[in-house]
């Protein structure tokens, strides 16, 4: 991908993590640790501002969700890399992320 892609957890606050890899059936990226809240709403966002693109409200189940600090030695900062899969997404919505993925990425199963 040519521009920085994000996805924003809609939790107070806000989670921020950087998408590793996006297909039609969901996504994987990666965040800092931070406590996680037990009424965290199910949808996220989708956002690359160097590109002005934003998909809101996008509603998720997490697939896998482990940590990988472990895996860059002397690392002090817990990060995650949390895999999803897109549930019941609207015609609008499913419309928007093919358009996406066919400009800035390669449409592949990552599910």
């Amino acid at each position: 991908m040519g521009c920085i892609a994000c996805a924003v957890f809609n939790a107070k606050p806000a989670k921020l993590g950087m998408i590793d890899d996006i297909s039609m059936g969901g996504l994987a990226f990666q965040h800092v640790e931070s406590r996680r809240d037990s009424d965290e709403a199910m949808v996220l966002d989708i956002l690359l501002a160097d590109c002005g693109f934003y998909l809101a409200d996008i509603p998720y189940k997490i697939v896998k969700d482990s940590n990988i600090s472990d895996d860059i030695p002397g690392e002090s900062i817990a990060m995650r890399q949390v895999r999803l899969q897109f549930q019941n997404m609207t015609a609008i919505q499913q419309s928007t992320l093919k358009e996406f993925i066919l400009a800035h990425g390669i449409e592949n199963s990552l599910i």
